[in-house]
């Protein structure tokens, strides 16, 4: 499902964007203190999600199904929770670590949901 693909790289440009704005504001600031989360966003937001855009599109029978969408939903809420949750921790409100906590999970969930998707899937 070519849908599914395009869905994936098109988060993964809005999540360089975001990366990147984050990164010439600490640049321009001189403050450093949200490189972590610059980091997740890039590697997570932008690298990952573009992966599995681009494996789904070189794959379209590996994005058939519940399986793909569920994964596409899991990543994207998990990214979304560990940005909002790092950039808050970094900026000194630690009581959201339990939200990082949380969208770390689902981030893993995502990644072992694809795991299952490609080692079960037929990549024809």
């Amino acid at each position: 499902m070519q849908n599914l693909a395009i869905k994936f790289i098109r988060c993964a440009v809005l999540y360089a964007i975001v990366g990147m704005t984050l990164g010439i504001f600490m640049a321009a600031s001189n403050d450093h203190v949200q490189a972590p989360t610059h980091t997740h966003i890039n590697l997570l937001g932008w690298v990952s999600m573009a992966i599995f855009g681009l494996v789904y599109r070189a794959f379209p029978t590996l994005a058939v199904g519940t399986l793909p969408k569920v994964h596409f939903w899991l990543m994207n809420v998990g990214v979304i929770g560990m940005i909002a949750g790092l950039f808050l921790m970094f900026a000194g409100h630690m009581e959201f670590v339990p939200l990082t906590a949380v969208a770390s999970l689902f981030v893993l969930a995502g990644m072992l949901l694809f795991a299952i998707i490609v080692y079960r899937g037929r990549a024809e």
